[in-house]
């Protein structure tokens, strides 16, 4: 049976279990669990509707800073991704150079890029709030870090704690101590992971 007939045969017992409490009830219910199902994808489409003029103007803004890179005001196209409206402005009738600013706006995107989740929440200088709560206790028995895979294991675990380390001597380090990732029960972001069978 495929999706949609499980669904119109999950409506039609609901349906008939309405009307068995209630003809008038069961009538209206049927009655709105249909117009549900038919009318509920419409709530996406005016955000698909808009997505189609952003396209065109992502597209446009790309040509305008594929046209200031060949005049050399940009160092890349896509630079013109890092500027508002109004600096993108001033670049085009004054051909002011804002390449500095362009560069500064790119480290701080790449920099996001690096972040292993998306925050919940971020403050307004970009600290992500969860970074400022404090650490769960620990109850000695428990490895914290970030699971390198899904779900439960049982068996030996080996700690790596320097990446670089790791295939000349598994499990040592001669740096300081990182951030460790070892077993799914993990809470914070780790350095590496390692993996072999269970004895």
């Amino acid at each position: 049976m495929t999706d949609p007939e499980r669904a119109e045969s999950m409506l039609a017992e609901l349906d008939t279990r309405a009307r068995r409490e209630q003809a008038l009830h069961g009538r209206l219910a049927g009655f709105f669990l249909r117009r549900s199902r038919e009318l509920s994808g419409l709530r996406e489409a005016g955000k698909f509707a808009g997505l189609y003029a952003l396209r065109d103007r992502r597209r446009r803004l790309l040509l305008i800073g594929a046209q200031l890179h060949t005049q050399g005001l940009f160092t890349a196209a896509d630079d013109v991704m890092f500027l508002d409206l109004p600096e993108l402005r001033t670049v085009v009738e004054t051909g002011a150079d804002l390449r500095a600013t362009i560069a500064s706006r790119r480290a701080e995107y790449e920099r996001e890029l690096r972040r292993r989740t998306v925050p919940v929440a971020l403050l307004s200088d970009g600290t992500d709030v969860e970074t400022l709560l404090p650490a769960p206790p620990s109850d000695g028995r428990t490895l914290t870090g970030m699971g390198a895979a899904s779900g439960r294991v049982t068996g030996r675990a080996r700690v790596v704690r320097d990446p670089s380390d790791a295939a000349s001597n598994p499990g040592t380090s001669s740096s300081p101590p990182r951030p460790t990732r070892a077993g799914p029960r993990c809470s914070s972001p780790p350095a590496a992971s390692s993996r072999r069978p269970a004895r």
